[in-house]
């Protein structure tokens, strides 16, 4: 990420394997480094414990299924500040949310940005633009599970308004012994103007 410049956030596409792909492989880096900004996952569908770009995909379209991607190998009408560019391939996504809405609860699935842009703000736009489509579609409350030892997500998550609703032991295979997950929520609060709502309506509408 370029200093100064904001990186364009757009919807998942359950037919683009490409930039499915580039999820999938910065999910491993994610999760393979401790403290990365948005660490939030569930284990993935396939028996190595993350998620593939077929596992992305599935989540997508099951009901309520719903991602961003912040950059990456896509292309069309992205964010940047307040005007509407159109971008090109780029070498990889630099962040991502993927969240399924069930009834009241928007369930964030799996979160991560990439561990060397931590602290940008970027996982706050990507957890801005989520509640901005749960929002859309009848969602009142966001919900996930962190890892007890993750103080970068935890810290994130509690300045975005989450508190904890309890805790579930043996959270994932990836964790340090002992570590368990906690569960937390917030309240989706009322959205304000901002410029990413004209391409985030386009996807929700």
């Amino acid at each position: 990420m370029k200093e100064g410049r904001e990186v364009g956030i757009t919807a998942m596409d359950p037919a683009d394997a490409a930039a499915l792909s580039g999820v999938s492989a910065l999910h491993a880096r994610c999760f393979s480094t401790p403290g990365a900004e948005g660490g939030s996952s569930r284990e993935g569908g396939g028996s190595h414990g993350g998620w593939s770009g077929q596992d992305l995909s599935r989540a997508l379209v099951s009901p309520g299924g719903f991602g961003f991607i912040a950059g990456g190998s896509l292309s069309g009408e992205f964010i940047s500040g307040a005007e509407q560019e159109t971008v090109g391939e780029s070498p990889s996504p630099a962040g991502f949310i993927l969240c399924r809405i069930a009834g009241e609860d928007c369930e964030v699935l799996t979160f991560g940005v990439d561990p060397q842009i931590r602290g940008a703000g970027l996982g706050v736009r990507l957890l801005e633009a989520a509640m901005f489509r749960a929002k859309a579609g009848d969602a009142t409350r966001m919900v996930l599970e962190v890892a007890g030892d993750n103080d970068s997500a935890r810290g994130l998550y509690e300045r975005m308004g989450f508190r904890e609703i309890g805790r579930r032991p043996g959270y994932c295979s990836r964790c340090s012994p002992g570590v368990g997950a906690e569960g937390v929520r917030t309240e989706i609060p009322p959205q304000r103007e901002r410029a990413d709502a004209w391409v985030l309506a386009r996807d929700i509408s």
